[in-house]
């Protein structure tokens, strides 16, 4: 977890209690780089349902913002950003 974190080989040494050269070695066996690719992948995908809920928890707001605001400005608020952003979308 430190090398995916971004540690250095001496830092991560130390914290682990182990000499520079067995991380230096860890790092170049195909097996660890194996694990670490997946340890990587599963972090990321973590991260993209993370992200993907709280988009799906701004949308609601800004549903919200738009069905409910007590003034017109912040209606055309929500609206302009709403439609900013699936312009932006779309130009993906």
């Amino acid at each position: 977890m430190l090398i995916l974190l971004g540690e250095n080989n001496k830092s991560v040494a130390s914290k682990i209690g182990v000499d520079e050269n067995t991380i230096y070695r860890w790092r170049n066996d195909i097996n660890f780089k194996s694990v670490l690719l997946d340890m990587r992948i599963q972090v990321l995908e973590n991260m993209e349902v993370q992200l993907h809920n709280l988009g799906n928890k701004a949308i609601k707001k800004l549903t919200h913002l738009l069905d409910n605001a007590e003034n017109e400005n912040n209606q055309l608020k929500a609206s302009t950003f709403i439609l900013d952003k699936i312009m932006q979308y779309e130009q993906l």
